[in-house]
């Protein structure tokens, strides 16, 4: 037997050398061939008929993400839904850039950069917490495991922050790490009973979201496991529904008693709605007129467990243009000071936050960045086979090998690591609070971004053109869509600009007093 086995094992090798031997006799004669052939398919014949051509100009057309929507929803009649956030380029931050202090205001070397922020100040029970980041919500069994929820509590309680239960409400194991934990009062009508409101730090209402808007989701009874479905309270055979409305809130005025009604019921803590970002104006006013100590702007980059794409990719504004809008219209409402703003929807490190806070916003949220944190080490036990969220994802095919406290302390690593970003920030433009940073810290690099954003631009407007003495370049007058200004056309006055006068040293200057929110300049 043995024999037979050598023999058949030196047949084997024998023929895959003649094998590799022709291969390589033949080889680059069959490839030329073959190119060879494609290229007269592709540069001769009817164009109309030309396959290649055409698979061209089809994917040139069509991305891989439309092409897959659209072969699901012909084979299953339904619209396409997937997780995560918009594919779709929208304007974030990289337009702005932060302007450093250097001689005309000068950095700050304290050793202590205040990150502290206050969640509803003006509530009789207002939650204080030690950094501006809070981890957002993502609902236990429609996005998370249990495992990964106690995993990113236990990291919210290590820096100080406050964690959301997202959409599924009050889950006790994810209260039990946490130190402080803010519960979303769902349009599912899930886990929001009076027992356990009373035992957040915060009520977040939730309205919608940047990649969901306020569209009615369902997951069906099958795709949800059974310790989740008796969290959620289903039925046999019942689909776990997120409606598109409370039925309890038909008008503004409902809404103040609904904010009234939890006030009472959880002794003061904050009340607040979250909002995708959408008719500003007239959701802000109506949150305002209900009475709500904070809200939640979530951005079109927002992620989602599973949504729909034609809400992730086409509704909602990018948080770039929601904040300093949603700033705007709390201050014109006289609110400012009472009322939290809370952004989401895309950001990702210490810049993008300390941004978002120099727009406008009080404090931010944080999602997809930090899961990707949490299995930071573990992910490479599925690449390349299966994307990270296999591992935390509810129902992930990869679930059981999360390692939640591993998860836990990765998180908190990645939290504490923006922090320390902003602080070394705020220290290089002379702050020593992250809420002193403001407007006036950041430059826009192109006019669109300063007309949304009400940021400084970062140059004159100029039009090079030659000069006709010694043809050295000259400055041509500004144009205005295109056309320049003449000597009597209208021109937009010029930033105003103080005079130039020596300072005596230690004499106090304009940069050196604390400014209002929004306008930048050093801490007192």
């Amino acid at each position: 037997m043995l024999a037979a086995f050598a023999g058949a094992l030196l047949a084997m090798l024998v023929l895959m050398g003649v094998v590799a031997g022709l291969a390589a006799w033949l080889g680059p004669s069959l490839l030329r061939r073959l190119f060879n052939r494609m290229m007269v398919t592709a540069l001769s014949g009817p164009q109309d008929r030309n396959q290649m051509l055409q698979w061209m100009v089809l994917a040139r057309n069509t991305d891989p993400e439309q092409m897959l929507a659209i072969m699901r929803r012909a084979e299953t009649g339904k619209p396409f839904t997937r997780p995560y956030g918009a594919t779709r380029p929208w304007m974030q931050f990289e337009q702005l850039v932060f302007v450093p202090a250097q001689i005309g205001r000068l950095p700050r070397g304290e050793p202590d950069v205040d990150t502290r922020v206050t969640i509803g100040p003006q509530a009789a029970r207002p939650l204080h917490l030690k950094i501006p980041i809070l981890i957002t919500g993502m609902a236990y069994g429609l996005a998370l495991t249990r495992e990964a929820k106690v995993a990113l509590a236990r990291a919210s309680a290590m820096v100080g922050t406050a964690t959301n239960s997202g959409e599924s409400g009050f889950l006790a194991d994810e209260r039990r790490h946490a130190k402080h934990y803010i519960v979303q009062y769902n349009r599912g009508g899930w886990n929001i009973r009076p027992e356990q409101l009373r035992q957040a730090d915060a009520i977040e209402i939730q309205f919608g979201q940047g990649a969901d808007a306020s569209a009615q989701e369902s997951t069906p009874w099958d795709m949800l496991d059974e310790p989740v479905r008796r969290h959620l309270g289903l039925r046999p055979g019942e689909e776990a529904v997120i409606h598109t409305r409370f039925p309890q809130v038909a008008s503004p005025d409902d809404l103040a008693r609904l904010v009234e009604e939890l006030r009472r019921m959880t002794g003061g803590v904050p009340i607040g709605v979250k909002l995708c970002a959408g008719d500003l104006e007239a959701d802000l006013r109506a949150a305002v007129a209900a009475g709500v100590d904070f809200i939640s702007i979530d951005g079109a980059k927002g992620s989602t467990g599973k949504g729909y794409l034609f809400t992730i990719n086409d509704f909602g504004l990018p948080v770039v243009y929601a904040i300093p809008e949603a700033d705007r219209i709390l201050r014109e409402l006289g609110v400012r000071d009472r009322i939290t703003l809370i952004a989401s929807g895309g950001l990702r490190d210490g810049a993008d936050f300390l941004k978002a806070m120099a727009l406008g916003a009080d404090a931010c949220y944080v999602g997809t960045a930090i899961l990707l944190a949490m299995v930071q080490a573990q992910m490479v036990r599925l690449m390349p086979y299966a994307p990270p969220y296999e591992l935390f994802i509810a129902k992930g095919r990869y679930t059981h090998l999360f390692d939640g406290e591993q998860a836990a302390i990765q998180a908190a690593n990645y939290l504490k690591a923006c922090v320390q970003e902003m602080v070394e920030a705020a220290r290089a433009l002379g702050h020593v609070r992250l809420a002193g940073v403001g407007k006036g810290d950041l430059r826009a690099l192109t006019r669109e971004v300063a007309e949304i954003t009400g940021v400084p631009l970062a140059y004159h407007p100029r039009t090079a053109g030659l000069s006709r003495l010694r043809g050295t370049p000259a400055l041509v007058e500004p144009a205005v869509d295109g056309r320049p200004l003449g000597a009597g056309a209208a021109r937009e006055p010029a930033p105003a600009r103080g005079p130039r006068v020596p300072v005596a040293p230690g004499a106090a200057t304009a940069h050196s007093q604390p400014g209002p929110r929004g306008q930048g300049g050093n801490d007192p």
